[in-house]
Parts: structure tokens; sequence; C-alpha cells
């Protein structure tokens, strides 16, 4: 490059910088104006990196450095528009609060944006505010002294809702507002004599009402209804005082010792109420005393067993409160009679042998069974009527006892007798077959091969899991198929049974045992 066009390259770059408040420190001019070049601020003392053209085509020069001035041109435009004066620290944005000064020097923070608003110092809006509040609050208290004579006191009211102290014509003391005043609630002595005035009968009225109460008045006549005067007792004639709306609304003229007999009274009459009913259902009332009879209350059963209760007296006089009472009542009507028992035991093969009958269906009497067992033994066993009913259709299908120790005596429980019952026509079977120490349920000859059945009760079983490991173990050493069927009261279906009888014998699926488990099962999952 030539050095005159140098030199006059490096002359555009000197104007541009002082246009943008900027300095050039290199004399290294770059040959394109697309490149980058070194601008140095004096004012952050910064170096910025920009091209020629870039440069030429923004507003400013350091953005930082013009956005400071900038905010110190609008700070001393609000000192001159509104007298406010900056704290030390000068805001980046409009929105920024910092702290300032007002013209009476009270400090207080708010932003730029807020000043241009009207939004300064509060202590000066404050006073600006009250000034013209008092102003308002002086035009209202002179109206209110014009319209209805009355004079405000030694304090004034900030506000048209603040309670000062005021003076009526008649020189009547009283606390109210201006807004009071102004909707005519002002002097209550001044209103009571209105009313009072308003509401005052004439001595005719209170002969009607002596005569009305069964009393008779004896003066003086009062300036209103609401001045006591003096009558005589209706019961015992003693003096008493009372005004006219008073006696009015009792309806009776009794004096005070009068009025507090007939309260006891009626007391006592209550207290007979309670008791009749509770003497009723064979209940004691023991209190304590209530206002209405919708309220809860004391009471005691005297049965043997009963105790403390509380109910209403609408509820007892039904009959309803002592919890024990009121099953004794229901278990009447669930009361099985002394037939229906003895078909029921003939049903199960048993006979009933109580003397006495239950109160209800729940509670246990005694059975003796028919002694169908290997031992030819009759037991006596205690059933409740409800628990016989349940087992009945499996005492028929069967043909045989639900007394539980001639199922002991057989060895065999209730759901093996259903099994054995599902398993007919599949295959010889037999029932308890002694295997070395152990008694295997059912043992069914099926297709050639020897299928134990097993089945464990989850009450007798849970803890037993290792010991039946063995004992199946020692059956498939012996030639013998299991099938285990794990379940609580309850059996499988036939279905059920024929399906895994079948799996057990088919030789693709190669078992020596297999497992059916049943919904009842309470086995926790993976044991």
């Amino acid at each position: 490059m030539p050095e005159e066009q140098k030199a006059k390259r490096l002359a555009d770059y000197k104007a541009l910088a002082n246009s943008k408040q900027l300095e050039i420190q290199d004399d290294e001019i770059p040959g394109s104006n697309r490149e980058t070049f070194k601008w140095f601020c004096p004012d952050c003392k910064k170096y910025r990196l920009i091209s020629f053209s870039a440069l030429k085509r923004k507003e400013n020069g350091c953005s930082k450095c013009f956005k400071k001035r900038s905010m110190q041109k609008t700070v001393e435009i609000i000192f001159l528009e509104h007298g406010i004066k900056i704290g030390k620290n000068l805001p980046k944005t409009t929105r920024d609060s910092v702290e300032w000064y007002c013209k009476n020097s009270h400090p207080f923070k708010t932003s730029i944006s807020n000043i241009r608003a009207n939004r300064a110092c509060l202590k000066c809006g404050r006073e600006k505010n009250s000034s013209i509040n008092q102003r308002r609050i002086i035009k209202a208290v002179d109206k209110i002294f014009r319209d209805y004579k009355i004079c405000i006191g030694n304090k004034m009211p900030i506000t048209t809702k603040d309670s000062v102290e005021w003076s009526c014509n008649k020189k009547h003391f009283f606390k109210t507002s201006i807004s009071n005043i102004r909707a005519g609630k002002f002097c209550l002595k001044c209103g009571r004599e209105k009313t009072a005035a308003q509401q005052r009968h004439k001595e005719s009225d209170y002969r009607k009402l002596s005569i009305e109460a069964k009393c008779k008045w004896l003066g003086p006549l009062p300036s209103n209804v609401f001045t006591p005067t003096y009558w005589a007792c209706a019961i015992c004639n003693r003096k008493f005082r009372k005004c006219f709306n008073a006696l009015q609304s009792s309806g009776i003229g009794r004096c005070l010792s009068c009025s507090r007999n007939a309260t006891f009274e009626s007391l006592r009459t209550v207290d007979l109420k309670y008791h009749s009913a509770a003497k009723q259902w064979g209940w004691i009332w023991i209190g304590p005393a209530v206002s209405n009879q919708h309220e809860l209350t004391g009471w005691r059963c005297l049965k043997t067993g009963h105790g403390k209760f509380y109910g209403r007296l609408q509820h007892v006089k039904l009959g309803s409160g002592c919890q024990k009472c009121g099953y004794d009542r229901t278990s009447e009507f669930k009361r099985a009679s002394s037939e229906k028992y003895s078909a029921l035991a003939k049903k199960c093969r048993c006979n009933w042998i109580s003397e006495s009958l239950p109160r209800n269906s729940l509670i246990y009497t005694t059975f003796e069974c028919w002694g169908e067992n290997k031992e030819n033994r009759k037991h006596k066993f205690r059933y409740s009527y409800n628990r016989l009913l349940s087992n009945r259709d499996l005492a028929i299908t069967l043909k045989r006892s639900v007394c539980p120790k001639c199922a002991k005596i057989d060895r065999e429980s209730m759901p093996e007798s259903v099994i054995y019952h599902l398993l007919k026509k599949l295959g010889r079977r037999l029932r308890q077959v002694k295997f070395r120490k152990w008694w295997i349920d059912i043992v069914l000859f099926c297709n050639g091969f020897k299928i134990a059945i097993e089945y464990d009760g989850w009450h007798y079983h849970k803890n037993r899991l290792e010991k039946d490991r063995i004992k199946r173990k020692a059956l498939r050493e012996a030639g013998y198929l299991t099938l285990r069927i794990k379940g609580g009261k309850s059996v499988p279906t036939r279905e059920q049974l024929v399906t895994a009888i079948a799996k057990l014998t088919a030789p693709k699926y190669n078992r020596a045992w297999i497992e059916i488990t049943l919904p009842d099962w309470l086995e926790p999952s993976g044991n």
C-alpha cells in the first residue's frame, strides 16, 4: 500500500474515533475496512474489537460508556425539572431503584420512571395530601355546624371516619365521626328522648296492662315505655319495679322471688319427665340438666354388664340409647326356633342336645354326632346355628358328619373329602394311606401311575414347608407322583384337578410333582 493512501486511511480512522469518543493507539491500519481493529475507550479504559465499517454504522462507540453518559443526562434533567438530587450510585436502567434526596432533603428510594410519573418523596406527598385533606375537613365541620348546630371539641379529625368529641344544642357530649353525622347518627340522648316521646303511653294503657298481667299498677306515670314504674305482685302482693315493655313481654306480673319459685317448679316438672322416660326402659337419669330435649345428657342402664351412656330425651322415649339393650332386642329377631335347630342338626348327621335355646343364631350351643367314624364313637361339639348352616351342603354331599372330632379320627378334613369326591371316575382312590412315618391324604391310581394327592391348609402347613419338601422327596424315591394343593379352606375345581393330573402323567412334561395354589393361600410370593 502506498504511503499517501496509508496516511489517508489513518486520518479516516482518527476522524471516526473522535466522532465516536474513542482513541487509536496503534498506527498499523488494516488493509480492508471489514477487518477488526482495536479501538481504545478512554472512559472505561478498555479495548473494543470492531471493524471500521461496523463502527461507522453504530450510533455510539463504547455502548457501556454511552449508557452511562445518557443516564447522567437524565439525572441532570430530573434535577432541573423536579429539584431531586441523586445519591452515590447511578442506576443502570430507568427502572432500577436507587437513593435520592428531595428539595426538603428527605431520603427515599425509587426509580427514574417513578419520578417521571410524579411518584417521588412519600413524606412530601403526605404533607401535601394532609394539607388538602385538612381544608376539606374544616369545610365539612363548618357545614355540620350550620346544618345541625353541632360543635366540635378540641381535637380535629384527620379523616371523615375518625371518631372525635362533639356537643349538641342541649350540651350533650358524644363521640362520633363526620360520616355518621352526615348519615343522621349523632347524639344518642337526643335520639332516645325523641323515640321515648313517640312511645309514651297513657294511664289507661298501664291499667289495661295490669289487668292482662293479673297485677296492680301503683304508679307514677313514666316519661316513656323504657322507664321502670312500680307494680304490686299478683301472687304475694309485694312491690316491684318494671318498665312497660318488660312486663308486656313477660305477660305475668310477678316479683323476683315468685318468678324464681316458678322457674324451680318448671325445672322439677322437667326432671320428672327425664326420670319417667328412663324408668320406662329400666334405666336411670344421672344428669346433668340440659336446656332442651335435643341436647345430650347422661343415663345408666340397670342391667348387669350394661353401663353409662349419653342420649337425648326424644330418643330415650323411643327406647334407643343403651347399645347392649339394642343388641339384645335385635338378636331376638334373629333367634331360630328349637324345631329349626333339630331339623338342621339332622341334615348335618348329628343331634341337638342343648336344654336352653340360644338368644340368637351367633351363640354356640351343644350338638352330638351319630358316631359315623372308624371307632364308632359319639362326640359332643359346640357350633352356632350359622356355622352349622354353612357346613350343611358339604355334609349332605359327602354323607358324613360335620363333627370335628370325627374328622381327626378319620384323619381327613372337609376339603380332603370334597377333593376325594371330585376325583370320582378318574381311577381307583384310597384315603389316608400309611407311608413310612407319614400319611398320604389321597392316593389315585390313574393310567398306571401312583399319584399322591396332598392338601396343605395354611394354618397347619405355613410353618411345615421344609418337612413337606422332605416328604415329597421320599414319595418321589418310592415311585409316587405328587399333586400338592395349597389353600386355606377352599378346594380346586374338577377342571383344575383333571389338567394337573394330565400334566403329571404326560411323558412330554416329565414331571415328578405339580402344585395348585388357591387364592386363599396366604403364603407370601417366593416361598
